[in-house]
């Protein structure tokens, strides 16, 4: 899971488009990793809860608009 903006230390609460990640997250764990100019390096994270989110982040809106979405809770590996 690529982020383009540092999210900080885990953790976190991402926002993804449903169709596209929510098949991928059912395994509990998850490769996160900083691109386009992120330097977040390669990291394991654990899938704490996946739930629906209602309304983009303004600042995902150009490419979440109209997408179905889900809060992604992430914590570090144990």
């Amino acid at each position: 899971m690529g982020f383009s903006h540092d999210p900080g230390p885990l953790p976190f609460v991402t926002i993804r488009d449903a169709d596209k990640w929510a098949p991928r997250l059912t395994n509990g764990a998850i490769e996160i990793i900083g691109e386009h100019g992120c330097k977040l390096p390669l990291t394991m994270a654990r899938v704490v809860k996946i739930e629906p989110h209602n309304g983009c982040p303004p600042h995902l809106a150009h490419v979440y608009r109209g997408r179905r979405l889900i809060a992604v809770h992430l914590e570090a590996m144990p």
